[in-house]
């Protein structure tokens, strides 16, 4: 992984801690994120249009689980926040939140990617 490639959105050292340093947990990791996520945002997006704050509260919390699997700290927060936010039952200014932890969370999903990749071509010389 090139320097400039190095992922800023993910601590890559903590996933692999996690997975007691061993690349094929690091790999089951990626495969379940990239089932679960998909359809934890369409839902947690819906929650936001309807002003559905129990949505928005399970799938933020279900989020915020995710993102502190995957060392993603800032994107944890931001999903914690949303999370207070439909625990509260208070959604003014969610979508304005949403769409700044989608744009973190597009990040994440790239950095991952790279962590992905990197993976395979190590298994694949």
């Amino acid at each position: 992984m090139a320097k400039d490639e190095l992922p800023t959105q993910v601590d890559v050292d903590e996933l692999f801690d996690l997975a007691a340093g061993d690349p094929e947990i690091v790999g089951e990791i990626l495969v379940a994120f990239q089932e679960e996520y998909p359809r934890l945002m369409a839902d947690l997006r819906r929650g936001v249009a309807q002003g559905d704050p129990e949505m928005v509260r399970e799938r933020s919390h279900a989020l915020k689980g995710i993102c502190a699997t995957l060392g993603a700290a800032r994107a944890r927060d931001e999903a914690h926040v949303l999370e207070k936010m439909g625990k509260g039952g208070d959604l003014a200014g969610a979508s304005e939140l949403l769409g700044r932890f989608e744009m973190i969370m597009q990040k994440v999903c790239d950095e991952l990617t790279l962590v992905r990749d990197e993976l395979a071509s190590a298994k694949n010389p």
